[in-house]
């Protein structure tokens, strides 16, 4: 067995790439002549220009503690969607997508998402200008535009025109290196950590069978061999709304399928057979869960390279059932499969070490908790509960240290659950956290939900203090 995110959020497509550069030219198939004229390579705004006037006055003041009242934010940007949020390598630019659709009567058959423009945004949290990118496209009727870092700097970029570009942010250099060709759509691409190897699904509508059948293929960057090609189908009918995509690599060598209707989830080996994670790791005899296979099934994995054991985490798809099946845990150095007394992780499942795992003890409460993942026999570490937490979600800090939480941001120290601040963004609730890989800002998104208006959604900043 070879050595073995998230993501994001999420969330729904996730998108990888470190250390590009160091790797050779990827060899990429040439944008035919004879297509129909791709979008032009992006324009900016005419200049940088400065965030708007609520934008807050970034300084590095401690954070508030329990016994200060919480602070009220204002969102540096709103927009109907934002989505795609990142931190370059330096955690000095921060990209995001939008989307500002037209206030239509009846949007696209009710999907609350009108057609408008989607827009690459570029954040200096030191300068504090921004520069925009528009790029016309329908929000919701193909895959979510993405992106992600080189360790330069560079940020490779794919719109909804399907075409992949290169560019240095706000220098208006955007260079085509690849463009799907065919009816299907590209759902992914994503690069080895190493840069060696490159990955990209890509999906079409199945007119016979229904639902949809995707396509992953694995390449080899220098020579663009061909290293793997697996396919498999999601059935949109039969678990409505709980698939999508979701891959990433765990190694360099390694990439993982979270979830998929038939066969399940998949682990695959560069150059080597696929192994089916349901069947052959944890003995099910099926990719879903239930007497009736009602729930299909997710996994989320943590590798730990040192010792070349890893840990997966195996648990059931909400999506309306009544109850969830209690999450199961592989361990690689023995071959057990353990059942823990919990119906599902709370998201993100693996500490940045990958020493522990956040659980949420009752679909429908409010409890969380945190487990050692080596020592099965330990009770698990309740974390406490406050007044802001909410159902919301979590994200650790890239040391582990720290995590914050809840529908409106609540910062706490990890293990110990002691509160540093809390951070008011109401009236949205906190959709999305994301920490700079330095540690001094949290960006928080947050949507206002309402089944009778468009969403909205504002994105808003939070400095924490060094010393914390």
């Amino acid at each position: 067995m070879p050595p073995l995110p998230t993501f994001s959020p999420l969330l729904f497509f996730i998108f990888l790439l470190t250390a590009c550069t160091a790797a050779p030219t990827p060899t990429f198939p040439p944008v035919p002549t004879n297509s129909p004229s791709p979008l032009p390579l992006f324009t900016s705004s005419p200049s940088p220009t400065p965030a708007p006037s609520l934008t807050p006055t970034f300084t590095l003041e401690p954070a508030p503690t329990e016994t200060q009242p919480p602070l009220l934010l204002s969102p540096l940007f709103t927009a109907q969607s934002i989505f795609e949020v990142s931190w370059s390598p330096d955690s000095q630019i921060l990209a995001y997508w939008s989307f500002i659709g037209e206030q239509d009567v009846n949007p696209c058959d009710g999907c609350g998402h009108p057609p408008g423009v989607l827009s690459l945004h570029f954040y200096n949290i030191q300068t504090q200008l921004t520069c925009d990118y528009p790029i016309p496209g329908y929000y919701g009727y193909s895959p979510d535009p993405v992106f992600a870092w080189a360790e330069d700097g560079q940020i490779l970029v794919r719109g909804d025109d399907e075409i992949t570009r290169i560019s240095t942010p706000c220098q208006d250099d955007f260079a085509v290196v690849f463009k799907t060709e065919s009816e299907r759509l590209l759902n992914l691409e994503a690069f080895s950590p190493d840069g060696t190897y490159y990955a990209q699904i890509e999906s079409q509508n199945d007119s016979v069978a229904g639902g949809a059948n995707f396509t992953l293929t694995l390449k080899e960057v220098a020579t663009g061999q061909v290293m793997n090609v697996v396919n498999w189908h999601d059935d949109a009918t039969r678990y409505p709304g709980a698939l999508g995509i979701n891959g990433k690599w765990i190694t360099d060598d390694l990439f993982l399928v979270a979830k998929s209707e038939n066969p399940g989830p998949l682990l695959i080996p560069v150059g080597k057979e696929v192994i089916l994670i349901a069947q052959d790791l944890f003995g099910l005899p099926t990719p879903c869960l239930g007497d009736s296979c009602e729930t299909p099934v997710e996994v989320e994995m943590v590798m730990d390279e040192a010792t070349n054991t890893y840990h997966i985490l195996l648990f059931g798809i909400y999506y309306g059932q009544t109850t969830l099946p209690n999450v199961q845990l592989y361990h690689s150095e023995s071959g057990e499969v353990e059942e823990l007394a919990f119906p599902a992780p709370w998201l993100p499942r693996f500490s940045p070490d990958g020493q522990w795992i956040f659980l949420r003890e009752h679909a429908d409460a409010l409890t969380f908790s945190a487990r050692k993942i080596d020592k099965p026999t330990d009770e698990p570490f309740q974390f406490p509960q406050h007044e802001q937490m909410g159902w919301g979600l979590n994200a650790w800090s890239p040391s582990g240290t720290k995590v914050v939480v809840g529908d409106q941001p609540t910062l706490l120290k990890f293990p110990t659950g002691e509160q540093i601040g809390t951070w008011l963004i109401k009236p949205y609730q906190a959709n999305q956290f994301v920490w700079s890989h330095d540690e001094r800002y949290i960006v928080v998104v947050g949507v206002i939900n309402s089944t009778t208006t468009v969403p909205s959604s504002g994105l808003f900043i939070i400095p924490i203090h060094q010393s914390r």
